[in-house]
C-alpha cells in the first residue's frame, strides 16, 4: 500500500523580540514566520532575509509514531527539489516486503545527511540496495566484500 506523504515548504528567520512578563522581567522570543522583514510590502518574499525550510511528516502503517523531517536551504528551488527527492527516496520502501522497516532505515539515513549537511542519498543506489536486500545505511564496499568472502573460503591456497 502506497503511503501518502505531503511536505511543506516555508520561510522563517531567527529574529527575536523582547516581551515583558507579568513579574516585570523580560524574555526574548523568536518571531519565526511572523517576522515583518520576511516579506516586502507587496507580499513577495524578501530574498535577503530568512531561510527556506521544509517539513515532512512520515506516517507508518504499523501504528508506530510518525517521524518528522525538517531542514533548511538557501533558496526556495533547492528546498522544493530536496523535498521532492526525499519523498521519492521514502516511496522506494513501498516496493519492499517490509515497507515500514525500510522507510525507517531510509528516514534515519536522510536525517543523518540533513544533520551533517551532506548531499542526500542517490535514489538509484538506494533502489539497488533495497533490491539486493542490503542495508540502506551501510553500503558494502568491494574491500569489505572481498574480506568477508576470503574468511568464508577455507579451501583457498595460501598465496591467494
Amino acid at each position: 500500500m502506497a503511503t501518502t506523504m505531503n511536505g511543506t515548504v516555508f520561510k522563517r528567520c531567527g529574529c527575536t523580540e523582547t516581551i515583558p512578563l507579568p513579574d516585570g522581567t523580560t524574555r526574548r522570543r523568536q518571531l519565526g514566520r511572523a517576522c515583518p522583514q520576511l516579506t516586502y510590502a507587496d507580499g513577495r518574499w524578501a530574498r535577503e532575509h530568512g531561510t527556506w525550510r521544509l517539513q515532512l511528516e512520515i506516517p507508518f502503517n504499523d501504528g508506530g509514531p510518525r517521524e518528522h523531517l525538517r531542514a533548511g536551504y538557501p533558496t526556495e528551488t533547492q528546498t522544493r527539489d530536496a523535498l521532492t527527492t526525499i519523498i521519492s527516496l521514502l516511496r522506494l520502501a513501498d516496493t519492499t516486503d517490509e515497507p515500514d522497516t525500510q522507510r525507517r532505515a531510509i528516514t534515519a539515513l536522510i536525517r543523518e545527511r540533513l544533520a551533517n549537511k551532506t548531499p542526500l542519498p542517490d535514489e538509484d543506489e538506494i533502489r539497488k540496495r533495497l533490491t539486493l536486500g542490503q542495508a540502506v545505511d551501510n553500503p558494502l564496499t568491494l574491500g569489505q566484500y572481498l574480506t568477508e568472502w576470503l574468511t568464508t573460503k577455507a579451501d583457498l591456497a595460501g598465496g591467494t
